[in-house]
């Protein structure tokens, strides 16, 4: 049995000063609204354990757990006090199979069936109250009730190299948080842009590859990959409940034109696309690039022209 453990710690802080004035009679009149001062402190450290074990040659079991401790501090006091303390504990376990289904020579194909938990934090814009006007019609606000959204994943996967060449697998979110518009609880005329948990999700996916592997002056992969959404939830106290299935298709190219000169060419396209709470329409892109490296990789030129096709619109 291999037992392996590590610590890692984050540590981030920043003020931000915006003065705004009015000009009025020739004089310089602090806008109170606008103005604002803050400062914030964001602090994360987690540590992991986790032991692993190989089982009749092939089969290699790993377990393991992340703990992580959260700790956001914004203090803001122009122009009123917003200030919020976040302090918290999370445990994150996870679990995986693996076994090599193939192998010739240094290539080798891996099966894995994981189990793992994940977490989306809000950042300070997110969670800072303090309002910023748009126009005389909307203003935006930070909400400081705002909860993590946690994902836990399950998938199979077959892999080449740690990259999944066939996976299928679920995410169940909850908490799930997202920008929305809200009318103002003082003044109906007046919506407020800000952010909230909505809910949660089930979203199942497919992704299959085929290609040639790296080694040779050629190389492609093409792939594509299916997502069922399945959201239930509130927006304003009202039902959120849909399903909706998306398409993404996606390619790659690399051509060893001669010594150390490449040519690439890469793309996707994307039916039925999602963007959080947002249903976009067909869109995609392609991209070329060609490449030139001397002195021994030690410098390199690349030239690239993405969108030729000016495809990528929403």
């Amino acid at each position: 049995i291999t037992f392996e453990t590590g610590l890692k710690t984050s540590y981030q802080q920043y003020s931000s000063n915006s003065d705004y004035y009015v000009n009025y009679n020739d004089y310089q009149i602090t806008d109170s609204l606008r103005t604002n001062h803050f400062n914030y402190i964001e602090n994360i450290n987690a540590a992991y354990i986790q032991a692993s074990k190989t089982f009749f040659k092939e089969l290699v079991l790993k377990v393991g757990a992340r703990a992580e401790h959260t700790y956001m501090n914004g203090t803001q006091q122009t122009p009123t006090d917003t200030s919020f303390l976040i302090n918290r504990v999370d445990l994150f376990p996870y679990i995986y199979l693996s076994r090599s289904i193939f192998r010739l020579k240094d290539f080798e194909l891996r099966a894995y069936a994981i189990y793992r938990k994940t977490i989306n934090r809000p950042d300070y814009n997110m969670l800072n109250p303090s309002i910023n006007f748009v126009d005389q019609f909307m203003y935006e606000a930070g909400n400081p009730s705002l909860k993590p959204q946690f994902t836990d994943n399950i998938e199979f996967n077959v892999s080449f190299n740690d990259f999944p060449v066939f996976a299928v697998g679920q995410n169940y979110t909850n908490d799930i948080f997202s920008e929305v518009i809200y009318t103002d609880h003082n003044n109906s005329d007046i919506i407020v842009r800000t952010y909230d948990n909505l809910g949660k999700s089930k979203e199942t996916y497919f992704r299959g590859m085929i290609g040639i592997p790296p080694g040779g002056a050629y190389l492609f992969a093409l792939g594509t990959q299916y997502n069922l959404n399945e959201y239930d939830g509130y927006y304003q106290g009202e039902p959120l409940q849909y399903t909706r299935g998306s398409w993404r298709f996606f390619t790659f190219h690399m051509l060893r034109l001669f010594g150390n000169t490449k040519l690439t060419m890469s793309g996707f396209m994307m039916t039925k696309g999602q963007m959080g709470f947002l249903e976009l329409e067909n869109f995609g892109s392609l991209n070329f690039g060609l490449r030139q490296s001397f002195l021994d990789d030690r410098l390199q030129i690349a030239v690239n022209a993405r969108d030729v096709l000016k495809t990528m619109l929403v």
